[in-house]
């Protein structure tokens, strides 16, 4: 069981199942990656980091750190945290007034495990190209290239709300962006 304070004095926990304060989140071409690479890869693996075309553990993430995604019910903040220290990165914070669109986006698959849940216990071996193509989502989401805002769209493609950085490590002015700190 893990546990996280949010600024607003929450107390996150995913000691409930499905937690109400657990997401995955995921850049869309890391998830077709995956898909490519082994169509009938399972979304619990997927999520575990397992591949089972050599039975190993396998990173299908573009990403230094194996990161875990904190949502608070409360003020609906987003923390980034690193999942082997326990760390915070980064903090977004929910908000209505939409940012300026960028130039360059990455698509987002995010889920929560209240919406992933129902599906993982009612179908055995369900397959990451099901998850993805059949669970109904109620936005899109695409983060700015510096991952300083996300924007999440309707089924229109209208912004509806906004996800802005508040505050951790702003990768965009670090020169060496997988230096510890």
């Amino acid at each position: 069981m893990a546990g996280l304070l949010c600024k607003c004095g929450y107390e996150m926990s995913d000691s409930t199942c499905p937690s109400p304060c657990e997401l995955y989140v995921y850049i869309e071409k890391e998830v077709q990656d995956a898909i490519t690479y082994c169509p009938t890869l399972e979304w619990f693996d997927f999520i575990c980091g397992w591949d089972p075309l050599t039975e190993s553990r396998r990173n299908y993430f573009q990403r230094s750190e194996e990161m875990e995604y904190w949502y608070c019910p409360k003020c609906k903040r987003v923390h980034e945290v690193e999942t082997r220290t326990g760390r915070v990165i980064r903090i977004y914070k929910r908000t209505k007034r939409i940012p300026a669109e960028s130039e360059k986006t990455n698509s987002l698959c995010v889920y929560s495990a209240v919406e992933v849940y129902p599906y993982t216990e009612a179908i055995h071996d369900l397959t990451l190209d099901w998850f993805v193509y059949h669970i109904p989502h109620k936005y899109s989401y695409k983060i700015s290239e510096d991952e300083m805002k996300v924007t999440a769209y309707d089924h229109e493609g209208n912004p509806v709300f906004a996800y802005v950085f508040e505050e951790g490590i702003d990768w965009s002015k670090r020169s060496d962006a997988s230096e510890d700190v």
